[in-house]
């Protein structure tokens, strides 16, 4: 059974991917259940621009990394080491990425085994990477801005954020919009308020968890309706990176099936965190 955590107030919550201005976004009532964020372990990593992360069966990850010129896939160890790589074209800016499992709708007749579907920034280009060797397929396209992915395996479909408050529901088989949900969260007042600039993006069970872009939240949506079920506040975790500079933001959100437990990092971080969300 999924736990419930109460929301803390995110009057600050600020959001974005590279290169965009923040827009202020809604506030949050503050709950009664309200429970902290676990810290289970810290692995060693290479410092890279992080855009997404996501835990394969075996305990191994998939990263994504951005920035032009540096952008790529990688495939690294349970303990955090970069064991496989691939590049992205100098002019593209990597973004978030997912895994879609093999017999997913749309997938069967390219990839015999699990895809990684890997979002560009401005390009439109999704890049689609078999697992574990990284071997290219098909580039699919986009409109708009890419920021996060997730696959939704209760809805065989893909969910898509670019830096607003909407998320794009997508057909697996070749990215066309099935539909747009807003998300927003309930104040104090009974309002319904827009959460902007969502960024990285992971589905676990049929809810869509989601970094917001230069804030220490990571939002739980209800996708069907938009509606935030709670804000997670992972200041701990930020606080024991201490990171440096002003774009080494939380970023990265993994769910690892085995135990039950999330993989979270950030940009140009030295350390993945295993952590639990409130006393799971």
């Amino acid at each position: 059974m999924r736990p419930r955590w109460g929301f803390c107030v995110a009057a600050t919550l600020l959001s974005g991917c590279a290169g965009a201005d923040p827009t202020p976004s809604a506030e949050a009532s503050e709950g009664e259940d309200a429970s902290g964020v676990s810290i289970l372990e810290a692995l060693d990593r290479e410092p890279s621009f992080t855009q997404g992360l996501e835990v394969l069966d075996d305990g191994t990850m998939v990263h994504s990394r951005g920035l032009y010129g540096e952008s790529g896939i990688d495939i690294l160890s349970a303990s955090g080491e970069v064991i496989r790589s691939a590049e992205l074209p100098a002019d593209e800016f990597g973004e978030g990425v997912t895994v879609v499992p093999a017999g997913a709708t749309g997938t069967a007749s390219y990839q015999p085994g699990p895809t990684a579907y890997q979002l560009t920034w401005k390009s439109g280009a999704v890049h689609t990477w078999s697992l574990p060797d990284l071997v290219e397929g098909p580039t699919l396209q986009i409109e708009g801005e890419g920021w996060g992915i997730c696959y939704d395996e209760t809805r065989d479909l893909l969910w898509q954020s670019d830096g607003s408050s909407t998320l794009r529901s997508l057909a697996v088989a070749d990215l066309s919009v099935l539909g747009t949900v807003d998300v927003t969260v309930q104040t104090e007042g009974g309002d319904s308020r827009p959460i902007n600039q969502l960024n990285e993006l992971e589905c676990v069970d049929g809810t869509v968890y989601a970094n917001v872009w230069k804030s220490n939240d990571v939002l739980e949506i209800e996708p069907e309706t938009g509606d935030v079920a709670a804000v997670l506040d992972l200041s701990d975790v930020v606080a024991e990176q201490a990171p440096d500079g002003a774009e080494d933001v939380l970023n990265g959100i993994a769910y690892d099936d085995r135990d039950g437990t999330f993989m979270v990092t950030g940009k140009n971080w030295d350390e993945l965190y295993r952590v639990t969300f409130g006393g799971s």
